[in-house]
């Protein structure tokens, strides 16, 4: 015999699985489009449509440090003699004691590498603005050398330098713009810094700390101050290859790890290295 109770239970309401079924269609797709939304706001923000990147991945100096040649004890010693040679009023090197000498003398010298008195970098970056949706305004820039003595790792960097740009630079949508800067070194700290680590060589590695503030020109109140790192920099005295690639710079949330550094030590006394 047939349970009618039983019959009435599973047939009340017959469309209640497909009710079930579509509201959870419809939570689900709304989750998605909410996701979609969000995805899409946060890759619109001006902080996250920018690209920077340095030139050639390179910082032209016009000198890193000055170079003379210092004469030990001032004096000279004769070819095969044990007597010194000196330089007479008259320019010619006679032998000690008021002679002449008509051997070649040796002469014994050190390589002084001392501090410029400024250094002048030029210094070019490309922003990139790959993005339809709106122009991007730059402005407050801060640009900061840090030197990597330890490269590629983040140990012992030194501040050498700190800029502070009053410019603009607008980057229209689908375009690109570049800053072109000729930047002056003339902390006697830095100065003395270069000179001291790097006197004889005519670059090293560095990195390029970019501050800056960014806005669209579509939500133009809405400005975000945004750090990038660029990452190894070459800064010396040599053009750059025209077929050296750019290096891209990393916004500060893309890195993992503390970037720290410090600032040059007073200036010091010439340094002196052999030649």
């Amino acid at each position: 015999m047939r349970d009618d109770s039983d019959s009435t239970k599973r047939t009340r309401y017959p469309c209640l699985d497909t009710a079930r079924w579509m509201t959870a269609c419809v939570v689900y797709l709304s989750l998605v489009v909410v996701l979609v939304l969000v995805i899409i706001s946060v890759a619109a923000r001006p902080e996250n449509m920018i690209r920077l990147s340095v030139l050639h991945g390179h910082v032209k100096a016009d000198a890193l440090w000055s170079k003379r040649e210092k004469l030990i004890d001032g004096g000279r010693t004769a070819v095969g003699s044990s007597r010194s040679c000196d330089r007479g009023s008259d320019g010619d090197v006679g032998l000690g004691g008021g002679g002449r000498s008509e051997e070649p003398c040796s002469y014994q010298f050190i390589v002084v590498y001392s501090a410029e008195k400024n250094v002048t970098l030029r210094f070019r970056l490309t922003a990139d603005n790959p993005s339809g949706g709106a122009d991007i305004n730059c402005t407050d820039m801060t640009i900061r050398f840090l030197d990597m003595p330890d490269a590629p790792l983040f140990t012992r960097m030194v501040e050498i330098a700190v800029f502070h740009l009053p410019e603009q630079i607008l980057v229209k949508r689908r375009s690109s713009n570049m800053l072109r800067k000729w930047l002056t070194v003339n902390d006697t700290g830095a100065l003395h810094y270069i000179a001291r680590t790097y006197g004889g060589r005519s670059s090293f590695e560095a990195m390029v700390q970019m501050t800056t503030t960014i806005s669209s020109t579509k939500q133009a109140r809405k400005r975000k101050v945004v750090v990038h790192y660029c990452w190894p920099v070459t800064i010396g005295v040599d053009f750059p290859s025209t077929f050296s690639e750019d290096i891209t710079c990393k916004p500060r949330q893309d890195i993992d790890y503390p970037i720290d550094y410090e600032l040059p030590a007073p200036a010091p006394a010439p340094i002196e290295a052999s030649g």
